[in-house]
């Protein structure tokens, strides 16, 4: 009986960590985000569609503005938008 109970525990651990339900890692929000087609520029704060959104290349990263005048912005200003590593700021 406790042989089993053991085979039982390594069986559903085993599958849990193959499904990742085991210890997830938070996912960030911009991953959570790529997926949707709207997004918010992150310079002015409107909704904004990612297929009509302008392209940046800014610290290495391409980000996606509602404008031109935006992408002017980021650009100009980087660290007041994004982090080091090229992510956004909260």
């Amino acid at each position: 009986m406790k042989q089993n109970l053991i085979t039982l525990g390594m069986v559903l651990g085993i599958g849990l960590a193959a499904t990742g339900l085991a210890a997830r890692p938070s996912i960030p929000k911009s991953m959570i985000d790529a997926g949707k087609k709207d997004a918010t520029c992150m310079v002015c704060g409107k909704k904004m569609d990612k297929e009509k959104a302008q392209k940046v290349l800014v610290k290495g990263k391409e980000q996606l503005v509602c404008s031109e005048a935006c992408g002017k912005e980021l650009s100009q200003n980087p660290d007041k938008y994004l982090n080091d590593d090229g992510s956004r700021k909260p």
